[in-house]
């Protein structure tokens, strides 16, 4: 909960004494709080949650982070996608764990099986050039032809720099160059 009540702070740019001013405490007050040096009890998390006008739930869990819709990625071999310029379709709730750095995506398509079209894709760790610890995972894959799909990424038994695309259902797409690829966070409906 002290980590909540930093982040809270430095999204308003408060400075320790500004927030501690808030709360109705001194700043050493604030300070200890803050750092986890004293407990944060109902009481101050009731003036926390005032000073910075948020449901007290959230001074517990932490704040929701929103995070932007980049565009659509393909289930399937044939799509039109993001990186062909669809730009910022809004934004969502991200999931648990999501960071700054967390986007998202909408699946087009039915590699993944019909249940999942029109689905959110969450990820945030581009990786460029692929790294091994993701090989074998379902991925978003940015194809050096342009496509962006989500599908499990295995690398090609006859090149250390082709890959192999599958999905739960169709053909997987075989022996393709992969400009860079992240692991799947999360998947939710829309």
């Amino acid at each position: 909960m002290a980590n909540n009540l930093r982040q809270l702070r430095d999204s308003r740019g408060w400075s320790q004494e500004q927030a501690a001013a808030a709360l109705g405490t001194t700043r050493n007050q604030y300070v200890k709080l803050e750092n986890g040096a004293r407990q944060l009890s109902s009481k101050w998390i009731e003036r926390a949650a005032e000073a910075y006008g948020i449901d007290a739930g959230e001074i517990v869990r932490g704040r929701p982070s929103m995070v932007i819709i980049l565009g659509f990625v393909g289930a399937g071999a044939e799509m039109t996608l993001f990186s062909e310029g669809q730009g910022n379709l809004g934004e969502v709730l991200g999931p648990e764990g999501s960071s700054d750095q967390t986007v998202a995506v909408e699946i087009r398509g039915e590699s993944l099986g019909p249940f999942f079209n029109g689905w959110l894709v969450f990820f945030d760790d581009v990786r460029s050039p692929v790294t091994d610890d993701i090989v074998g995972k379902l991925c978003v894959v940015g194809l050096k032809d342009g496509r962006v799909l989500i599908k499990r990424l295995v690398r090609s038994r006859g090149s250390n720099s082709l890959f192999h695309l599958y999905g739960q259902f169709g053909d997987p797409i075989l022996d393709v160059s992969v400009k860079w690829a992240a692991q799947v966070k999360s998947v939710m409906p829309r």
